[in-house]
């Protein structure tokens, strides 16, 4: 997915690449989603009540921005749990100090998640949907992208907003559970 990656280039590329994303983002508004998101927050909410508690990283801020995005892609819930696990498997390419080893290693576990995005990628190709990954077939079509490309596309499109959004969704979770006075404010609307 590095070829994909906006943050692993400053060059004109760069500016090319942005513009595939904002393409294939902005053909249906994001504010689209926002009933989707309600249900979905209460959904898991519900069940974390239902639970008498939960891990709200990994009940929450790992699952919301993952069922978005799978969500906006046009990819079924069921089929989301590849997908999180290819992403987390590839979190340790960015550690600082990551060896070659552990790139290769990491190639290795995001072999099935890949693998699986290109076969919805050439799904999509046979038989387009109102959705964003066939929006990202038509336009990858455009500028002769192959299947792979689009692919390390999508999942890095994937990997973005959800481990941007994940990561957001538990630090406010931790600072309100130390900064009380905080929750409370945020609780009454104030």
């Amino acid at each position: 997915i590095i070829r994909a990656a906006l943050f692993f280039d400053t060059t004109a590329e760069h500016r090319a690449r942005r513009r595939f994303f904002v393409r294939a983002l902005n053909e249906r508004p994001l504010s689209s989603f926002e009933p989707y998101l309600e249900t979905l927050a209460r959904e898991l909410l519900e069940s974390a009540r239902r639970a008498g508690g939960f891990d709200a990283t990994r009940d929450f801020g790992d699952l919301l921005p993952l069922r978005f995005m799978t969500r906006m892609l046009g990819i079924d819930d069921s089929d989301a749990p590849i997908l999180l696990e290819g992403m987390r498997s590839s979190l340790v390419a960015f550690n600082f100090g990551c060896s070659l080893a552990d790139y290769a290693a990491t190639n290795a576990r995001l072999g099935p998640a890949l693998a699986f995005m290109e076969d919805l990628v050439r799904q999509r190709r046979r038989a387009p949907r109102d959705d964003g990954l066939s929006r990202m077939v038509a336009l990858g079509d455009e500028e002769g992208a192959d299947d792979a490309l689009i692919t390390d596309r999508a999942f890095f499109l994937m990997f973005a907003g959800i481990e941007t959004t994940a990561t957001m969704i538990s630090s406010a979770v931790r600072l309100l559970h130390l900064y009380p006075a905080e929750w409370r404010k945020l609780r009454d609307g104030v």
